[in-house]
Formats: structure tokens, sequence, C-alpha cells
């Protein structure tokens, strides 16, 4: 049995956001902020949301996010399965090039700039989102989830969507919250 902070509230509400995005859930569970995540870092190169909902997120963030993301997470695929999983997303195999020298540019500069170093996720490293706490809609929409995903514990005070996304591993979710719609 776990001593909740406020017997009133359920186990993962979050009861205390402090300054720096860090919360703490009802549970006790330590929730780390999302724009400290490199995994977060990655799928937002081109910019975090600003809203909660899908249907109000901006779509031009979007397709870039989308750009850099599937851009670094197909970089092993040959054309061949590039061509299969551009299929699945509904997108055209260009939509999955390698990222260019350019582009790699661009990520490190934000990773810099974000989290103070240029080390970017491994592409076979676990997808950590575990304990983290997402302020604002997360879109995953037609991107490809190579390997495990772990939102384990996370709370998301906005949507999550993976509308079209190809999840190609498993994908934990256990005493996540999900409060956006």
């Amino acid at each position: 049995m776990v001593d909740l902070k406020d017997p009133s509230k359920p186990a993962g509400f979050v009861v205390a956001l402090r300054d720096d995005g860090s919360a703490l859930r009802n549970d006790g569970v330590e929730l780390k902020p999302a724009s400290l995540n490199p995994w977060y870092v990655l799928m937002t190169i081109a910019g975090e949301q600003t809203v909660l909902n899908w249907w109000e997120a901006n779509e031009d963030v979007a397709v870039l996010n989308r750009r850099f993301w599937n851009g670094w997470a197909c970089a092993g695929l040959d054309d061949e399965d590039r061509a299969v999983v551009a299929d699945k997303l509904e997108l055209t195999p260009n939509a999955l090039a390698p990222l260019t020298s350019h582009e790699m540019d661009q990520i490190k500069a934000v990773f810099q700039a974000r989290l103070g170093h240029q080390n970017i996720p491994e592409i076979d490293e676990t997808i950590d989102l575990s304990n983290t706490h997402f302020l604002t809609a997360v879109l995953l929409d037609a991107c490809f989830l190579s390997g495990e995903i772990d939102f384990q514990s996370s709370v998301f005070d906005g949507s999550l969507t993976f509308r079209n996304a190809v999840l190609d591993g498993d994908c934990q979710f256990q005493d996540s919250v999900i409060s956006g719609v």
C-alpha cells in the first residue's frame, strides 16, 4: 500500500510542481521535467508544443520535429526497409532519409542549448521517458519508434498522440497518467 500525500487525490496526481519543471506525484514518485530528457529533446528539436491539446498544436513545428526524429530513427534502414516504413507512416521515403550534416548540426546545437551537452541518444538504446512530467501536448504522429519505449510512471498534462506511428517494440505505460485529451 502506497502512502499518498493527499488521500483525496489519485496516486498519479501531481501534488507539487517545482520551478525547475520537476514535479512530485501523490504517490511520492519524483518526476523529471520533459525539457531535460534527452529523448524528449530529440523529439522536439524544432520546438515544444505550447498547447495541451493535439488539435491546437502547431502543425509546422510538428512536421519539422517529425522530420528530425524520423531522419534520426531511420538512419540504419536500407532503402527497401525505409520504403516499407514510409508506407506504414503514410509518408514518402524521402521524409525518412538520413539526416543531412546541416540537420545534425542543428540537433547538436539544440542539445547544447537545452541540455548543456551534445550527447545524442543512440538508436539502439531504450527510449527512456519514464518518471517524466510532460507539460504540453506530445505529438508522435507518423513517427517511427523502434525498440523499447518506456513511459512508466510519467505524467502527461496534455495530449499524447501516435496517429499513423509505427511502434516496433514494447511500449510501457505502467503507472502513467495521461490527463490531456
